[in-house]
């Protein structure tokens, strides 16, 4: 259960989505937190991987690290749903994935990749590809907040709207 400080899904296993929903529950005042990969689990050797979403993942309500093993190493599939959506305030490091097929949601219909409604994000290390976006960003829509990427490829994401790879809209 989302909140009682155990990162386990109904499998019992610390998933990607449960690590986000216990962080997100957890209290501001505990600081940032750092969603690290196994590497014993996710070894090169044996990769790459995936992990797909078949149901959108809230948003991200807190300070959080999210550090992959590699892009090359590990890939998060949306499964048509956006992969993350960062709310205001919050600050958000990604590293090491490759995201794609994002699709943002019909209701939504900005950033299929990432979102950021004006939280403070730096990506590292990231490809971005094969997501997309009925309004503007196909991969990345910034509103409101700062973004910055740091070593990191975006290619082959489509938009209806302006920006198949990133819009950026009173954001930085």
């Amino acid at each position: 259960l989302p909140g009682d400080g155990f990162c386990l899904d109904s499998g019992g296993k610390c998933s990607l989505r449960a690590a986000i929903e216990e962080a997100n529950a957890a209290a501001n005042s505990c600081g940032t937190i750092d969603i690290n990969f196994d590497s014993t689990c996710f070894a090169s050797v044996n990769g790459p991987y995936e992990i797909f979403w078949s149901t959108p993942l809230d948003p991200i309500q807190h300070n959080v690290n999210i550090n992959g093993p590699g892009a090359d190493i590990l890939t998060i599939n949306g499964g048509d749903n956006r992969i993350f959506t960062i709310n205001s305030g919050f600050t958000v490091s990604i590293s090491g994935l490759t995201l794609t097929e994002g699709l943002a949601p019909g209701d939504d219909p900005q950033g299929g990749a990432l979102k950021n409604n004006g939280g403070t994000v730096t990506v590292n290390d990231c490809v971005f590809t094969g997501n997309s976006a009925e309004g503007d960003g196909g991969a990345i829509y910034n509103t409101g907040g700062s973004l910055t990427l740091n070593n990191c490829t975006i290619d082959d994401n489509d938009t209806n709207g302006f920006g198949g790879g990133i819009a950026n809209y009173s954001g930085t």
